[in-house]
């Protein structure tokens, strides 16, 4: 109520309204009171029900209607800055995709032209056929990690890390390097 009423009319005019509303409200329960109570003297218990809530009621209500409009004014800044912060992950998120984007590019023609040396080392007689045993692992290692770090959802460090973080073998792989 309070919020619709400064919004409407603002402070001072929402504080005097809301004032006279606390007298009128005061004069009313002393009144009854007074009646139900069957005591002498009305004009002195409506006086001090009047004089009362004239004196408390506006300051208490002024403060009341600042510290409501100050919520109002923090909460429209969280608004403001979580606006930024979502635009800001957005953005984060589309350069984080280039930046993948370009680095599978870079490395995808990278692994092309070593082909050349792959092949060069098959026809190569006497070539240890371990040491490209060695590069095809490395290659397969690298595209794996390459495309983790394309499938990452969630971009921040630890999610980066772990994506590219070394996997156990399996045991095929175990048992395909002790034939080796």
């Amino acid at each position: 109520m309070i919020r619709t009423l400064l919004n409407k009319y603002g402070v001072p005019t929402t504080t005097a309204v809301l004032s006279a509303l606390c007298i009128v409200v005061s004069l009313l329960v002393s009144a009854t009171a007074w009646q139900m109570a069957s005591l002498p003297n009305l004009n002195f218990v409506l006086m001090v029900a009047f004089i009362c809530p004239t004196l408390i009621a506006p300051p208490v209500i002024l403060s009341l209607c600042r510290l409501t409009e100050n919520l109002q004014n923090s909460q429209n800044q969280v608004m403001q800055v979580n606006s930024a912060l979502q635009k800001s992950e957005r953005e984060k998120i589309k350069i984080y995709k280039a930046m993948i984007r370009s680095t599978h590019h870079i490395l995808n023609n990278f692994l092309q032209q070593m082909l050349i040396f792959k092949l060069t080392a098959e026809e190569t007689p006497g070539f240890d056929r371990q040491v490209l045993s060695m590069y095809e692992q490395i290659i397969e290692d690298a595209t794996k990690q390459i495309g983790a770090l394309s499938r990452i959802s969630n971009i921040d460090e630890k999610s980066i890390y772990e994506s590219i973080a070394p996997q156990p073998k399996k045991n095929q792989d175990l048992e395909k390097e002790q034939r080796d």
